[in-house]
């Protein structure tokens, strides 16, 4: 049901009448019990119940990403207990929801009419462990599109600005022999040399704050200077792709016009 990997031992067995009081451990339950090696058929009493573990399964994770995984436990539960059937998993074919849902209430209604029909998809129980993530994740997304868009728009006036006040100075550079290529490289150098100070600065910063924020996962990875350069890297090519139109603009003037400029 739940494709569990057994690593040692085996799973339960229906025909095995003393499975009823056996166990089923995680790697973790295991470690936790002391037992290194030759877990399966060690004697365990749990929940007043002597019997031992006939199989260890991988760990995994049963909760969220937020906590480490913990030691699990697994038993058949007592049919002559009513309270121990909390819930029934239901593994459903891809594209057949309904028909199965329709099914799965038709028998509980034949079993178990006294009681409420309820229902949950695991998959949106498990996000929602992480709805807060994706609701923050939404914000900074929005927010870092509308800070890129106003520093854009901020670099395409200052680009503005500067070529117009050094237009005498571009056009006599050009005169002298200077290639359009050399002026547009000049006007990017300015702005190239203010991104890589900010990113000297933001960068720190950010890998700070986003470790930070990841230390409240026990699964998380790791925010190395590979992706740090790379988001400079973005910055820098956006910085230059919105100044090259006045760069262009001004390397491509009449250098005539350029000197009579005022």
């Amino acid at each position: 049901m739940m494709k569990m990997k057994m690593v040692e031992g085996r799973a339960f067995d229906r025909n095995i009448v003393n499975d009823s009081v056996n166990y089923i451990v995680n790697e973790k339950a295991a470690s936790k019990f002391g037992f290194k090696a030759g877990t399966a058929d060690q004697e365990l009493t749990m929940w007043d119940r002597k019997g031992k573990i006939v199989g260890v399964v991988k760990d995994f994770n049963f909760g969220s990403l937020h906590n480490p995984i913990e030691p699990l436990i697994l038993r058949i539960p007592r049919g002559s207990s009513g309270n121990e059937y909390q819930c029934v998993l239901v593994r459903i074919k891809p594209g057949q929801n309904v028909q199965a849902l329709k099914h799965a209430e038709a028998i509980w209604k034949q079993y178990a009419s006294v009681y409420p029909f309820r229902y949950s998809f695991l998959n949106q129980d498990w996000e929602n462990f992480y709805k807060a993530e994706g609701q923050r994740g939404k914000v900074f997304n929005s927010l870092s599109f509308l800070s890129i868009f106003i520093s854009c728009l901020g670099l395409f006036g200052l680009s503005a600005f500067s070529a117009e006040r050094r237009t005498k100075e571009l056009g006599i550079r050009k005169v002298l022999g200077a290639s359009r290529g050399g002026l547009v490289g000049l006007m990017g150098k300015e702005f190239a040399v203010l991104v890589i100070v900010a990113a000297a600065f933001g960068c720190p910063i950010g890998w700070y704050v986003m470790n930070e924020w990841l230390t409240d996962f026990a699964f998380h990875i790791e925010v190395g200077w590979i992706s740090l350069g790379a988001a400079a890297f973005a910055c820098l090519a956006v910085s230059l792709f919105t100044v090259a139109y006045h760069s262009l603009k001004v390397s491509a003037a009449n250098p005539a016009n350029s000197l009579r400029y005022e």
